[in-house]
Parts: C-alpha cells; sequence; structure tokens
C-alpha cells in the first residue's frame, strides 16, 4: 500500500490539498494555511496602516488640517464652529444625515455617531470636542 502525503501549494493564504484515503485521492480546495499567512499579513496590515495615515494628511485641505488641530488642541478648545467640524467629517470620507430635532448621525470608519449640532451659537462646546477628538483618536486619525 502506497503512503500519501498532502500536498499543499499556497495562493494568496489558501491552499488546494490533496489527501490520500484509501479509496483514492480526495480533493479539498481552501484549507488556510495560517502559518505560511501570518507574516504576510501583518506586513499588509502595517503598510495600509501606513498607506491610511499618508493618504488623509496629504489630501487634507489646509482648513481641514486648522480644524484638525483645533479638536486636538489641549486644553480643549470651546470655539471650534461645527461646520468646519462637519466638513471635517466628510473631507475624511464620512456620511452625514439629518436626524430628529438638531442631530447628525455621522457614518465613518464602520461606525455610526449621532452628535448633536449646537443651536443659537455655532461654536460647538467642549465636551462634545472631547468626544470628537476621542473618536478620532480611536481611529487612528491625528493631527
Amino acid at each position: 500500500m502506497r503512503d500519501y502525503v498532502p500536498q499543499v501549494t499556497p495562493c494568496f493564504g489558501l491552499s488546494a490539498q490533496h489527501v490520500g484515503t484509501k479509496s483514492g485521492t480526495v480533493y479539498r480546495p481552501w484549507q488556510p494555511v495560517w502559518i505560511q499567512v501570518f507574516p504576510a499579513f501583518c506586513a499588509l496590515w502595517f503598510f495600509i496602516g501606513i498607506d491610511t495615515t499618508l493618504r488623509y494628511h496629504s489630501l487634507m485641505k489646509a482648513k481641514h488640517r486648522r480644524t484638525l488641530e483645533l479638536i486636538f488642541k489641549r486644553p480643549v478648545s470651546g470655539n471650534v464652529p461645527w461646520s468646519d467640524i462637519e466638513a471635517l467629517f466628510v473631507s475624511l470620507g464620512a456620511e452625514v444625515s439629518e436626524r430628529e430635532g438638531s442631530r447628525i448621525g455621522v457614518v465613518l470608519f464602520g461606525e455610526i455617531r449621532v452628535f448633536h449640532r449646537p443651536h443659537p451659537k455655532p461654536d460647538t462646546d467642549k465636551g462634545a470636542v472631547a468626544s470628537v477628538r476621542k473618536w478620532l483618536e480611536q481611529n487612528g486619525v491625528t493631527p
């Protein structure tokens, strides 16, 4: 009786595997090969992170950079116009939608956040600026 040895051919982290049985060879496509994939995945993830950071900094207008610097300023600034924060969200690729009352829905980074649009004055309060800063920091957006 002949011994059958699995033959693994990697293809973008997945492999086709031929396994010998008594009745013949069984073909099992798409068997994960984590040992071979993991280092490449880590390198790819690292470069995607760098690319995202470089991309939003290089394509950002000066106005949005100033708004980002105001948001990250310490102590928290209380004179950031809400329209500038909303424009920053849109420049980062967000979808902004109107909700009930003065609420604004922001879909960014695969999350939905709801903020209160300030009225009657246009400046955002310190608590809202701090929550926007925390959300941006958690998702890797910094000045």
